[in-house]
Order: C-alpha cells, then structure tokens, then sequence
C-alpha cells in the first residue's frame, strides 16, 4: 500500500475519534442537566455552591420512653367521728329516769270545831320532782311541800330519803328540797329556744301512784299568763301532754334529753282534755340556782 494511502487513513481515523468524543461529550452533557434538573432545589444549590455543603439529616423517632408520672389520687382523710343520730324518746327516758323522783307529804291539820273543840286532820299529798345537782338538790313544785312536814324522797331504784325544805318561790310556784345522797342531776336546757310545734316529753309520778310515768306531746302555745286561785299570774307553757295530779313538779324535757320546763298540774281539770301547762325553765332557773348555792 502506497504512503498516501496509510496517511489517508491515519487522518480519517483521527477525525473519526475527534466526532465521537465530541458527539460523546454532548451527550453525557445532556444527560448530567436532566438529572440535575431532577434533584431537590437546596440539593441543587448545594451542588452549584463551592463552599456549601449538603448533609442529609434523617430524624429516627426517639426510642427512649417518656419520663413515668405518678397520677396523685385524693382521699379524704379518715375520720372516727360516728355520724350524730337523734336520740329516741326511749333513750331519753332511761337516761333520765335516774334524775327523777317520787315526792309524798304527810302532814296534819288542827282544825277547830265549836264550843272550843279541836282535832286534828292528816293530810298527804304527792308529786314529782329532779335532781338540779350531785350533792342532792332537787326541784318541785311548792304547792307540793308547802307544808313543810315529813317530806319523803324515793328515787327510781327504790331508796327513801327524808327530805329538808331548802328554800322556795311561792309566786313562781317552785321549791326546792335537799336529801344526804350522791344524786344524778339532770341537764338544764333553753326554754326560749322552744316553740310551738316542738316535741317534749314528761316523767312523773302520775296520780300519786303511778310512779315515773312517761306522757309526751308537743307545746301548744308559749307564754301563757296563767292567774292562779291566790291571784298571782304566772307564765306558763301549755301543752297537750297528759300532765295529771301527782306529776306536779316533773321534769319535761326536749328531744335533746334537756330539761326545758316544770310540769304543774295545779291548774288541771276532769272537765278538760288536752290543756296542761309548765314552768318555762328559763323563768325560774336563776331563782333555783341561788336557793341551791345559798345554803
């Protein structure tokens, strides 16, 4: 083969190299832009930054469980204060029946006939009445003992004591004696605190035999003036309570077991039913007290 024909083939291979680089150098051009195009816009200006660069951060969710909270539950503290239950009329009767007591009065009258005559007539007369303190005081009423001769106490479980007059209100109609015995007093209440409609109930010696009998009722009306046979004039609570001879004296109590009132039957009558009347203690504590504390 001739030298022109080697060097014509030499220069066709060269220019044949030179197309393919260049159509090769297009192409791969072509095909860098499109993917470029394709990435994330800060991906792509990380890339065409010099002096930035990109880091991938990949947030994992956090395996570390949260921190354990103690829910507080609230009680309310324990207490040993048993609710407060109303007593019932029973409970007040045997807690107060110690407190109560049986009065009897015999006593004599002379009684002056014609032409100088004279005799003597014995009397007796009952009622009911209750210790005020330990060391034997105890109230009644004064029509009661006005006599003032042979006055017997018996207290609930059977034991008589000889009574002494230790002071006494005849216009209040109460009086007040005294045994040698240690005695239960009963509990003094508030009679203003009564009012009509309240529930009392009263321990006495019904009839002068019928010891410690229990009645109940409730206050009829408050502030009665009652006019007795001597004229005087006494506040009196009435009541429908069966309030008879012989209970004269008696405690009558609230539902709180308190003595609010002082029986009297001096102005009961066989003619009327449901009417009977009391001391409002309130009236005539003050005067007790001072007779009591005097001696």
């Amino acid at each position: 083969m001739s030298r022109e024909s080697w060097k014509g083939r030499i220069i066709f291979g060269v220019v044949l190299v030179l197309i393919c680089a260049v159509i090769s150098g297009v192409t791969g051009a072509a095909t860098s832009l499109f993917i470029f195009n394709l990435m994330p816009q800060k991906v792509q200006e990380a890339a065409s930054s010099d002096t930035q660069e990109v880091i991938y951060v990949t947030e994992e969710p956090s395996l570390v469980p949260p921190p354990e909270t103690t829910e507080l539950v609230t009680q309310p503290p324990e207490t040993t204060t048993e609710p407060v239950t109303a007593k019932s009329k029973s409970d007040i009767y045997y807690e107060a029946v110690n407190s109560v007591v049986n009065i009897k009065s015999n006593y004599s009258v002379v009684i002056r006939g014609l032409f100088g005559t004279s005799f003597t007539r014995r009397y007796a007369s009952s009622g009911s009445g209750f210790f005020i303190s330990r060391d034997g005081y105890l109230v009644t009423n004064y029509h009661v003992v006005k006599e003032n001769q042979d006055l017997r106490v018996t207290t609930y479980d059977g034991t008589e004591y000889t009574a002494t007059m230790a002071g006494y209100d005849e216009n209040n109609d109460i009086a007040v004696l005294k045994i040698n015995a240690v005695t239960e007093p009963v509990t003094i209440g508030n009679s203003s605190d009564m009012t009509v409609g309240d529930d009392i109930m009263v321990i006495g010696n019904a009839l002068g035999d019928l010891s410690y009998t229990f009645t109940d009722g409730l206050i009829s009306y408050t502030n009665r003036r009652i006019q007795t046979s001597s004229g005087q004039t006494i506040n009196m609570f009435q009541t429908n309570a069966a309030i008879n001879s012989g209970n004269s004296g008696g405690p009558v109590y609230n539902m709180d077991g308190e003595v609010i009132g002082i029986a009297s039957a001096k102005f009961a009558s066989a003619e009327i039913e449901g009417l009977c009347f009391f001391i409002p203690i309130d009236d005539v504590k003050n005067t007790i007290l001072s007779i009591a504390y005097q001696n």
